[in-house]
């Protein structure tokens, strides 16, 4: 099908609409020009389509899997359409409740009330968590947040494994992941490099350690640097890992999709709301001693201190001792 024969199949419901009443104004320009955009990531085909909002992060993303895999079995007939940022499609590789993944621009939000004339569900999980802050008031965890408003019962995250050469092959080894001021343009998820290499330290006295993340963050020593591969890759290497150490980032959330231990350093985060224990082996958070704020804020951006944020109270002391509770109660599991 063509994408002219396209838009006059998809055009006509729209024009209904008062939005394009008056076809020569500005916004039913705009709002003709997302649809021509939009139509070309769309298939041609005679089953119902599902579109399923979710921009970002990539942490989301991946617990959003979670949720399609109950959609998708409560709609079995419906083609899944994933829209995200481009940054975090390839988290969605070879996800089989999935038919595509597709771009996410503001224009989807912004125009959102056109979407059924492509799809005959549409669901935006993100809404209570990002748009509107919803979580914040509510014990529920983020999969849970994502069932309840997409009405599933939720499963598990997956995504695909691509396995890649490392030195530790067959080996125990440790995940860390580890972000600094320089590396993040989220303060509240800084730790300073001094403290990380203290427990890389501290850690490589047991395990041998292999470090994950962004080029950009900081390479510590006494790690095995395997900064800057494929989200697949790391999913490899964490399913074989014997324990996980890092910010409430991704790769917090790759544990849990592999229920792995570990110890997950908060700031401006609810350890109980970011994601459900049961999915780990074993999980302990650690938490600043005091927060600026009454209750942590979720911003990027401390706004009472920018330079001296919530996680700089985050102690090194404490940090040791659930490494040492950690690594302690995996002994006792060897034995």
């Amino acid at each position: 099908m063509e994408f002219n024969e396209k838009l006059i199949r998809f055009t006509p419901p729209l024009m209904n609409l008062k939005l394009l009443d008056i076809t020569k104004s500005w916004e039913a320009h705009r709002v003709r020009s997302f649809i021509g955009n939009f139509l070309k990531d769309i298939d041609p085909t005679d089953q119902p389509r599902m579109l399923f909002v979710m921009p970002e992060a990539a942490g989301d993303v991946l617990l959003s899997t979670a949720i399609t895999a109950s959609l998708k079995e409560k709609y079995p007939d419906h083609d899944i359409y994933f829209c995200t940022n481009e940054n975090y499609k390839s988290i969605l590789k070879d996800n089989k409740d999935i038919h595509k993944v597709i771009g996410f621009s503001r224009d989807v939000w912004e125009h959102r009330y056109t979407l059924s004339a492509f799809f005959d569900l549409v669901f935006f999980p993100s809404v209570p968590t990002q748009e509107v802050g919803f979580w914040q008031h509510t014990k529920r965890d983020f999969i849970q947040i994502y069932a309840d408003y997409c009405g599933v019962e939720p499963k598990e995250p997956k995504i695909a494994i691509e396995e890649i050469e490392h030195p530790y092959q067959g080996q125990d080894y440790v995940i860390l992941h580890a972000l600094n001021f320089d590396t993040t343009k989220n303060s509240n998820r800084a730790w300073p490099v001094e403290k990380w290499q203290q427990i890389a330290d501290d850690i490589s006295q047991h395990y041998p350690i292999i470090q994950i993340g962004t080029a950009q963050n900081p390479k510590l020593n006494n790690c095995y640097d395997m900064r800057d591969i494929s989200f697949q890759e790391s999913a490899y290497l964490m399913k074989n890992c014997k324990f996980f150490i890092g910010l409430d980032s991704f790769p917090v959330h790759l544990a849990a999709t592999f229920h792995k231990p570990t110890v997950a350093l908060f700031a401006n985060t609810y350890p109980d709301r970011i994601t459900n224990k049961k999915y780990y082996g074993k999980f302990i958070p650690v938490t600043p001693r005091k927060l600026l704020c009454e209750k942590p804020c979720h911003q990027q951006i401390c706004f009472m201190n920018p330079e001296n944020p919530c996680i700089q109270f985050l102690e090194l002391e404490d940090v040791q001792k659930a490494v040492k509770e950690m690594i302690k109660w995996l002994k006792t599991q060897e034995k």
